[in-house]
């Protein structure tokens, strides 16, 4: 017999001797409780009534399902929230998958009544997601979003999320250590034996942020003259030209074979990857099978390191790595191109 998702409900049959009429009983979540001893959510239950068969209790609880909003504000989940949410915002692309990996982050809430989700609740979330402080402002910005849109709409009349802030920026911001040059040789060794290492390789040997990567697409790639057009976060970061290293242009080629982006959402080539998808199964994966321990923003860090130590200029280091230089004029001529490619490639093995 299948198990019903979470929130869905639950049809049983009431054990005992005594012989019942109607022994299956249908229940329902009816919130949670706060316990601070526990420091956890207690799930709270609510009786929708009792049938003759399982048959019967099972369709009772398929129509109490059919429409979330039909429960009514007080008994409405959070998890039904999200869908009457998603379904009036309808984001899409990078967006959308964000936004559906900060609900999975709330697994905690979803079998919560949104009448009983309070500022302690967002916290204990907060608190016990593992993601960096980027992760977690997109985390609080869904939050908001979706308590905004039940406040707009009667359900609840205070948004807590406005109440809960960001952890502070863990150690591994101000401890960031770049790859050293056993450690790139290692990926080097294996780059045709585990999935994934070419990825790293083109983040380290560009200098760009994993979400830049993410977000290239082929009809921004031009492999015959050796260079993207990419970046995101900053003026002096979006829409530059991105140098392509002569090691790692076969990568580039053989990925943009089959895909639209450099690196794709793996159910759907024509999608980028999800940066959330990206670090827990590319880069960890990767990291703990050849005994390593790094970010992938520590990628970015070692692209910039090795320019530095190949002797790159350090305002031509700023332009292929986004940093803002005090000149913010993105440039396309083939002479500014020609130079960054030629500043790229002394970087070698000899440097690293």
């Amino acid at each position: 017999m299948s198990r019903n998702g979470n929130g869905y409900g639950s049809c049983h049959k009431i054990g005992g001797k005594v012989k019942r009429a109607k022994p299956f009983r249908v229940r329902v979540t009816d919130g949670w409780e706060w316990d601070e001893g526990k420091q956890k959510a207690i799930q709270k239950y609510r009786t929708l009534g009792y049938y003759e068969s399982r048959k019967e209790g099972l369709i009772a609880l398929a129509e109490y399902n059919k429409n979330p909003a039909k429960r009514g504000t007080a008994e409405l989940l959070f998890s039904d929230l999200y869908k009457l949410w998603f379904e009036n915002k309808k984001p899409e692309g990078q967006a959308m998958r964000a936004y559906r990996n900060a609900y999975n982050q709330s697994a905690a809430l979803h079998n919560m009544k949104v009448k009983d989700i309070k500022a302690e609740h967002l916290e204990s979330v907060m608190n016990s997601v593992t993601v960096g402080v980027a992760g977690q402002k997109i985390l609080k910005t869904f939050w908001n979003q979706v308590f905004d849109f039940a406040v707009g709409r009667d359900i609840i009349h205070k948004n807590y999320s406005k109440m809960v802030r960001t952890k502070d920026k863990d150690s591994r911001t101000s401890s960031r250590q770049p790859f050293t040059k056993e450690e790139i040789q290692l990926l080097w060794d294996n780059v045709d034996k585990i999935e994934h290492i070419d990825a790293i390789l083109i983040l380290i040997y560009t200098g760009m942020r994993p979400s830049e990567l993410l977000g290239i697409h082929k009809d921004n790639v031009y492999c015959s003259e050796r260079y993207m057009i990419g970046g995101i976060k900053t003026e002096a970061g979006k829409n530059r030209v991105i140098p392509i290293h002569k090691s790692v242009l076969p990568f580039i080629e053989r990925r943009l074979q089959s895909s639209d982006y450099l690196v794709c959402d793996s159910e759907n080539p024509s999608e980028p990857m999800s940066y959330d998808f990206f670090r827990r199964h590319c880069f960890v994966p990767v990291m703990k099978a050849l005994g390593l321990e790094h970010t992938a923003h520590e990628c970015r860090h070692t692209g910039i390191s090795l320019m530095t130590m190949a002797g790159i200029d350090e305002r031509l280091i700023k332009k292929i790595v986004g940093h803002s230089s005090g000149d913010i004029t993105q440039r396309y001529t083939h002479a500014y191109i020609e130079t960054l490619v030629e500043a790229i490639d002394k970087v070698d093995l000899c440097v690293l």
